[in-house]
């Protein structure tokens, strides 16, 4: 009876632990509601897009899929880190601007859209050995890079309203000089976290790859013969409306 009390008291005390970090990190968590909700219109959009939309996303994701097969060490580690990089300057620099508040979540939201159709996409397109290269290659380094990009909007957002206020003459430069100080060094710990995340990005891709290229390279056969298929017939379509 005491060990099934303790055992009660062990998961109040994890939810509220959970609830406390939840409330004392508002930006983060709104954030990362902007980005799981982001995640989800895209998972809906996929499901429900034009067959043409389907094609475009396969076409990108195996020519992803043949760059991760022929890119060296070095060149793999520079294209994780440029693909998530990317997304942490346009929201540092838009951080450096009063209108970060608009902006920012626009780019949180794009980023989970973006995943949520791949998501998705995997999944429909392949099943089961799709959902595998997503948890088994995508997955350790995404998770680590979508971190970084939250807590990026949390700090970018702290400096965008400072210079609203700087703008609006609310507070002088003075007050506020550490903040940017500080948001200097929050920046420099993302990239570093953007570093990490494509490192991990390249281990599993080096480690789990070659377990699914025989079964990619075979789908992009496939692929390609398709859209030549559909391509005589939409041109034949056109000669007898032309006729």
């Amino acid at each position: 009876m005491r060990i099934k009390i303790a055992k009660i008291k062990n998961k109040i005390k994890k939810k509220n632990g959970l609830l406390n970090f939840l409330a004392k990190n508002k930006s983060f968590t709104i954030f990362s509601i902007i980005f799981i909700f982001g995640f989800i219109i895209g998972s809906i959009v996929f499901k429900n897009s034009s067959e043409n939309f389907s094609y475009k996303v396969s076409s990108l994701f195996l020519s992803n899929f043949e760059m991760r097969q022929s890119l060296n060490f070095f060149n793999l580690l520079t294209e994780s880190t440029f693909s998530s990089f990317i997304f942490i300057l346009v929201i540092f620099l838009i951080g450096l601007s009063a209108i970060g508040l608009t902006i920012i979540p626009s780019v949180v939201f794009l980023k989970g859209y973006c995943l949520g159709i791949l998501q998705i996409f995997l999944c429909e397109k392949y099943g089961l050995k799709g959902f595998l290269f997503e948890l088994l290659i995508l997955l350790p380094g995404t998770f680590i890079s979508s971190i970084a990009t939250i807590l990026m909007a949390k700090e970018a957002i702290k400096i965008s309203n400072i210079f609203s206020s700087l703008l609006l003459n609310i507070s002088p430069w003075q007050n506020n000089e550490k903040y940017m100080n500080s948001y200097l060094l929050k920046t420099g710990f993302v990239l570093i976290l953007v570093v990490v995340s494509a490192f991990i990005d390249v281990f599993f891709n080096f480690l789990f790859l070659r377990f699914f290229s025989f079964f990619f390279t075979i789908n992009k056969k496939y692929f390609i013969i398709f859209r030549q298929v559909v391509s005589k017939i939409n041109f034949k379509k056109c000669l007898n409306g032309f006729s």
